[in-house]
């Protein structure tokens, strides 16, 4: 069919070796500085809002739309960013996104020491913060196949994956530390300086992208000359139709297209069950802070096991399958998990079986996305990549507010336990998308064929 993108198998089972990636110098600094702005993250994510309540003494409306102004941009603006990534060079958009997100925060404690800080203020901060965070999500996505070979797709994103795991763990008792010590104006400070660094790091990478002067195709292929980025002129064209393509280039390609049905479905029920969790356990099971703490640690510390294994499972059983059974396990664990509140009463058992639900929920994670995102971006077209990692974000915005709201809805009219289990059981609905597409067989991704544009 005239337009439509095609695939075609690897030829021959040989492959070129790859130094690891701790010799790349251009991933370690990507890598370093990603890591240390998602631990500002995790500081930002606590002082923001404690910020409004200690200093602005926000009512739960004003928390809530606070909270909704960090949510938004990716639900309203994520495809729209995607093509703006598609547009322009990903690093200078990475470091601009890392300086404004810097600025912003760090006018927080300014306007305080002023006496200038409102709601609205923190509303715009939080918004822009947000945009500026998105843009770099994609653009991050769209960025590391020009760092790293195809063949190391895969330990990239598992590195990367590694430093957000390790960041739940260790962010929030940071950002207590820092809160504690700095106050929460203060910490926000220090989220700003984290920022600095990244787009310092990035700043450093040598590099050049595809479609730059003297750019290889794709590192560790030189010679190989790819289309050149669109130019300057070219960004009055028709941004609904440049939208429209991203979509297409998802739903046109099965290989795409399972995974990101896999992802939504999962989204949008692990949503549902998210948010009436907590409240199940502190108002009907009697679980105090302490030990949610300790569960959601577990959590990103068992996603930090995953993602250390990720790579080198998918390596060995392939990414298909692994694709298939993270994504299987993760929700035969929601469906656990249920189950045990529903018939555990001893509050020590079901705290200890709530614990090892959450490290199997974490550890399985990152076989699933690692694997995912590797093939998402070794078989998309680099024109595409900005769109096609847009869309994604899209859906999952979408599918996250969705089920959030249902599962606020359903845990008012039939309860929040069973609220809970019709979200678990929705999760293993993911699977179906998989094992019905060619996903289920790939080792690895597929070339893209000669002359695909």
């Amino acid at each position: 069919m005239a337009g439509e993108t095609t695939w075609a198998p690897e030829a021959g089972p040989a492959r070129v070796p790859v130094p690891g990636l701790r010799r790349n110098r251009d991933f370690l600094k990507f890598w370093a500085g990603q890591s240390v702005s998602l631990l500002g993250d995790e500081v930002s994510a606590l002082a923001l809002p404690l910020v409004a309540v200690t200093t602005l003494h926000a009512s739960a409306g004003e928390m809530g739309l606070l909270a909704a102004t960090g949510r938004a941009p990716i639900v309203l603006l994520s495809l729209a960013a995607g093509v703006w990534v598609d547009r322009v060079r990903r690093r200078p958009l990475l470091v601009g996104a890392d300086l404004g997100r810097a600025l912003l925060l760090g006018c927080v404690p300014l306007a305080v020491s002023v006496d200038l800080l409102t709601m609205p203020v923190l509303y715009g901060v939080s918004g822009a913060v947000a945009v500026l965070g998105l843009l770099y999500t994609v653009a991050a996505g769209s960025y590391l196949p020009a760092l790293v070979p195809r063949t190391a797709l895969v330990e990239g994103n598992a590195k990367l994956g590694q430093s957000r795991s390790l960041a739940g763990v260790v962010g929030p008792g940071v950002a207590g530390v820092a809160i504690q010590v700095l106050t929460a104006p203060g910490a926000l400070l220090l989220d700003a300086c984290s920022f600095v660094v990244s787009a310092f790091c990035v700043l450093r990478i040598q590099q050049r992208e595809p479609g730059a002067p003297g750019a290889p195709g794709e590192p560790g292929e030189p010679g190989v000359a790819p289309p050149p980025l669109p130019h300057a002129t070219q960004l009055r064209s028709n941004v609904w139709r440049d939208m429209n393509e991203g979509l297409r280039a998802v739903w046109g390609d099965g290989l795409l297209r399972a995974p990101a049905g896999a992802v939504a479905t999962y989204n949008l029920f692990f949503n549902v069950i998210n948010a009436v969790y907590v409240l199940h356990l502190t108002r009907e099971r009697g679980i105090g802070p302490a030990a949610l703490s300790v569960l959601f640690a577990l959590y990103a510390l068992g996603g930090l096991g995953g993602s250390l294994l990720a790579a080198r499972v998918g390596s060995r059983f392939g990414m298909g399958p692994v694709m298939v059974a993270g994504i299987a396990a993760a929700g035969t664990t929601n469906l656990a998990v249920a189950l045990a509140l529903g018939v555990t009463e001893a509050p020590g058992m079901l705290v200890a079986l709530l614990a090892a639900g959450s490290l199997a929920r974490g550890f399985s994670g990152p076989f699933y996305g690692v694997n995912q995102r590797s093939l998402q971006q070794a078989i998309t077209p680099d024109r595409l990549r900005g769109r096609v990692s847009g869309t994604l974000q899209f859906v999952v915005g979408c599918t996250g507010l969705v089920g959030a709201l249902a599962g606020g809805a359903l845990g008012e009219t039939i309860g929040l336990l069973p609220a809970i289990t019709a979200g678990a059981v929705g999760t293993l609905l993911a699977v179906p998308w998989l094992l019905l597409s060619a996903v289920r067989r790939l080792h690895e991704p597929p070339a893209l064929q000669e002359g695909t544009p």
